[in-house]
């Protein structure tokens, strides 16, 4: 398994080296085209899943179109655009997926990870609110937020588009104050987490991802 993380480290820093050229040919007008191209190239998503350790069940809210959702067993990705999931489904038919308003979503599961990948920038202040609250009541281990930096700049037009964006960004760091923030991309994208370390029982031959596992899986990021 060790040897997968290094390849994976490996891997990435490759990619980190390709980002610069690949995204100056990016225009600079628009911050958003420099978001969307650096979360392609760097494959963010899946990093963040593959950085959580082996075999996790996570729990993703906000899931879109199934790119940030978890393959493993009993993962579960949610989201309240039936459109948007149907895509998902024929996209990743191997994917669990379910139609939930998380105002309203309850479950009887719990999940080692809660995960929202780029969801909090669209919503309103409570229902961020009340997605740190899922995490924090169906996570064991952690919950893991990935979305634009406080410092981000958007253009008129993206703010239009997304109009709860300037909230997200005047509010994220005091909701999310409790996780621990790392830099993705300086005033473009971040990580929070919050570990929660509920299952004390792990022996040491058990695979267990905590913040300095993410941290080593990351640490080609600058932290805050």
């Amino acid at each position: 398994m060790k040897y997968a993380f290094v390849g994976f480290f490996l891997k990435s820093l490759w990619q980190r080296d390709k980002l610069p050229t690949e995204l100056n040919t990016i225009t600079g007008v628009d911050n958003m085209d420099y978001v969307d191209s650096f979360i392609n190239v760097r494959n963010i998503r899946q990093d963040i899943i593959n950085s959580q350790g082996y075999n996790k069940k996570i729990l993703d809210i906000g899931c879109g179109l199934g790119f940030s959702t978890s393959s493993t067993r009993g993962s579960l990705g949610i989201d309240n655009n039936l459109d948007t999931l149907q895509h998902a489904m024929e996209l990743f038919p191997r994917k669990q997926f379910q139609f939930a308003d998380v105002l309203f979503w309850e479950s009887d599961n719990t999940y080692d990870v809660v995960t929202s990948m780029f969801y909090f920038h669209r919503n309103p202040r409570d229902v961020r609110q009340k997605i740190i609250q899922l995490g924090k009541t169906y996570a064991d281990e952690r919950v893991v937020i990935v979305d634009l930096a406080p410092g981000y700049i958007p253009n008129d037009i993206f703010s239009k588009r997304y109009p709860h964006l300037q909230d997200y960004l005047d509010t994220c760091s005091e909701d999310l104050s409790e996780f621990t923030e790392t830099v993705i991309e300086e005033n473009k994208l971040h990580v929070w987490t919050l570990e929660l370390n509920k299952n004390k029982e792990a022996t040491e031959n058990e695979e267990v991802c905590d913040s300095n596992s993410v941290m080593k899986l990351l640490r080609f990021y600058r932290p805050m």
